[in-house]
């Protein structure tokens, strides 16, 4: 499973959310299906890392192997050097015995080299960069070394590839925090309670079933990163409200308002992707929020009712989430910046015109670049003399916040994702 998914990636380039939506069986026991997305996301985080060893042992580099030897060698690096859980000769027998079921036996004969060469040596390759030892493309580090400096940046790549864990938010009309604990307890985990909150926790240990527990399959408790939720409660939704979240897929910013209204009020929430609308209305089995109502909507161009607040977590490169989308690192290109920022700035002015006089906007994006977060919204305020930057009320910490008032998380402090949120009031 783990093959076909890097070699699905490769080819499409697709997020692996979609991949593994694909690929997964329900004939697969979970803790297989599980080891097969470490293992396919463990390779994208690390690749540059897997290709040096590839590049060398091998007589070919890593980037003119056939992409299913690829991927297959980059399997087989990673379970003998960087995987402690698995004895480097099962991963070499097994390794050797895909190639030769799955592409060749001149390929079983390649891994098998390649094996034996990695069990034999304890090479060790210069530092070299940022970049090659964090396994980041060069441009991209370049550029937060431009805008933060070298250490930062350094920061920034280790903590994205450390991941910010397993982190669930608790529904508190549904359960209270010691019912919860003793719950997560009973798989093997621990709860920790994240900043600023008393219902996002970070789940450590290795609890195991955490989807199958029937707290999570009624709603009680859901998956959600702290920063995401934190753009839902700048956004401070109402009971009563009329509010529009645009891009709203895969919905657990939406499901999160609808908690925070208790019901009250209606979410207009569309996404111009009806593939991850049908997704997000999937979980109405775990959430029926009845004052949320879906549809597939182009937040560029399509009529909305007029609202109170609107949401949008616009599309955008994504580089603040890399810890938890390793993919990140290799399916943008340095000319993406620029094409989300047009789009950004087009769903923005073209969603004002549904604000209510009063009303309020939270612009917000999960990337890191500053083309796509300050910039978007000083282009689109130069159109207009009816809004105004809005500081939040003093409920974060304060690391999380700059100096113009904006909610800009960044993965330096702590394994946190990286997100942008800035509220915009129209003037009465």
């Amino acid at each position: 499973m783990a093959l076909k998914g890097l070699i699905d990636f490769y080819h499409t380039r697709q997020r692996l959310d979609i991949i593994f939506y694909r690929l997964h069986s329900k004939a697969i026991p979970d803790r297989e299906w599980l080891r097969a997305r470490v293992l396919v996301k463990d390779c994208l985080r690390w690749r540059r890392h897997l290709d040096r060893h590839i590049n060398h042992f091998s007589r070919k580099p890593a980037a003119k192997l056939p992409l299913n030897l690829r991927s297959l060698a980059q399997i087989l690096v990673y379970e003998v050097l960087m995987d402690d859980g698995v004895p480097a000769y099962a991963a070499v027998d097994e390794a050797v015995n895909l190639a030769r079921k799955k592409i060749s036996r001149k390929a079983a004969g390649f891994i098998n080299a390649l094996g034996r060469s990695l069990e034999r040596s304890a090479i060790e390759f210069p530092v070299g960069s940022v970049a090659q030892k964090e396994s980041f493309p060069d441009w991209m580090v370049n550029r937060w070394k431009t805008f933060w400096g070298a250490e930062e940046a350094k920061l920034i790549c280790q903590h994205l590839n450390s991941g910010t864990g397993t982190v669930i938010r608790r529904n508190p009309s549904m359960i209270n925090e010691a019912d919860l604990i003793d719950d997560i307890q009973a798989i093997g985990g621990q709860l920790d309670r994240m900043p600023a909150t008393d219902i996002f926790y970070r789940v450590t240990g290795t609890p195991s079933g955490l989807r199958t527990l029937p707290r999570f399959l009624d709603g009680s408790f859901s998956l959600q990163g702290r920063g995401a939720g934190a753009v839902v409660e700048l956004l401070n939704p109402q009971p009563g409200e009329t509010i529009l979240d645009v891009c709203a897929a895969p919905g657990t910013k939406t499901r999160y308002m609808a908690e925070l209204m208790r019901g009250e009020g209606t979410i207009f929430a569309s996404d111009i992707s009806s593939e991850r609308i049908s997704t997000a209305q999937k979980d109405d089995r775990r959430h029926p929020a009845r004052n949320i109502e879906w549809s597939v909507k182009n937040a560029q161009e399509d009529t909305f009712p007029l609202a109170e607040a609107i949401l949008i977590d616009a599309p955008c490169t994504g580089t603040g989430v890399i810890g938890k989308h390793p993919e990140i690192k290799w399916r943008r290109r340095p000319g993406d910046v620029q094409k989300f920022q047009e789009i950004q700035i087009g769903i923005l002015t073209h969603m004002m015109k549904f604000l209510k006089p009063g009303g309020r906007i939270v612009y917000a994006t999960c990337s890191l670049e500053k083309e796509e977060n300050w910039d978007v919204v000083d282009a689109v305020l130069k159109l207009t003399k009816h809004f105004e930057v809005e500081s939040p009320r003093d409920q974060f910490p304060a690391h999380w916040m700059d100096k113009r008032g904006a909610l800009h998380t960044r993965p330096v402090h702590e394994s946190i994702d990286g997100l942008f949120g800035v509220i915009l009031r129209k003037k009465s």
